[in-house]
C-alpha cells in the first residue's frame, strides 16, 4: 500500500481551514458586501486559520513534547514577586497597613502632599 499524500492531522487541519474560510465568506457576502470581497473575506480566513488550526490540533502521535522553558529563579534574599519590597502585604509584622506611618499619621512626601 502506497502512503497518503497527507497525515490525518494535516487533512484536519485544511478542511477546517476550508470550512472557516467557506463560512467567512457566506457571511461576508450575505452582510451585503458582494461575491468579490466575500471571496477575499473567505481567503483570508482561511488563511489565518491554518496557523490556528495547526497549534489547535497539536501534535502528532509519536512526536516527543518539547522541553519546557527554564524557569528563572529570583535571586538569594529577594523578595518573591508577589511580596512588596517592605514584606508582607499590609506592611512588616507589628506595623500598621494602609499608608498610615508608625505614628499614625498619613506618611507624606517632601512636599507634605498624601
Amino acid at each position: 500500500m502506497e502512503s497518503s499524500l497527507l497525515s490525518l492531522r494535516s487533512a484536519l487541519v485544511l478542511s477546517l481551514a476550508v470550512l472557516t474560510g467557506i463560512g467567512a465568506g457566506v457571511l461576508a457576502a450575505l452582510a451585503g458586501d458582494g461575491a468579490a470581497r466575500g471571496a477575499l473575506c473567505g481567503l483570508a480566513a482561511g488563511g489565518l486559520a491554518v496557523p490556528f488550526f495547526d497549534r489547535l490540533v497539536g501534535p502528532g502521535p509519536g512526536t516527543p513534547p518539547g522541553p519546557l522553558p527554564p524557569v528563572p529563579l529570583p535571586p538569594a534574599g529577594a523578595p518573591s514577586a508577589g511580596t512588596p519590597a517592605g514584606g508582607p502585604v499590609g506592611g512588616p509584622v507589628g506595623g500598621s497597613a494602609g499608608g498610615a506611618a508608625p505614628g499614625g499619621a498619613l506618611a507624606t512626601g517632601d512636599d507634605g502632599r498624601a
